[in-house]
């Protein structure tokens, strides 16, 4: 199973903190409710610049948990696509009030 993981993702098992995950993916969450009203830019920053330095499995599993399908392969692909989901309810929202 764990090869076939592998082999899918294209990226190698290794022993995820899940705890460091649960942590990531609950701040992310948290940061989404605060983008509706407006992005925390700086939080955002933040937030990505501590992301960048996890290991590509464990930044791949908490884009997975924040709800990213097939987040990418590498770093700055994922990364991009976390700061995007951020950002796109806030503009969303006042696209809607135009």
């Amino acid at each position: 199973m764990v090869e076939l993981l592998e082999k899918m993702t294209g990226i190698a098992s290794i022993q995820l903190d899940l705890a460091l995950v649960q942590r990531h993916v609950q701040h992310l969450k948290l940061l989404h409710e605060k983008s509706i009203i407006l992005p925390p830019e700086a939080e955002i920053k933040e937030e990505l610049k501590q992301l960048k330095a996890l290991a590509i499995a464990e930044l791949a599993r908490i884009a997975e948990e924040f709800g990213l399908e097939k987040p990418g392969k590498t770093k700055p692909p994922i990364l991009k696509r976390i700061e995007a989901k951020l950002k796109a309810t806030y503009k969303a929202k006042i696209g809607n009030q135009v």
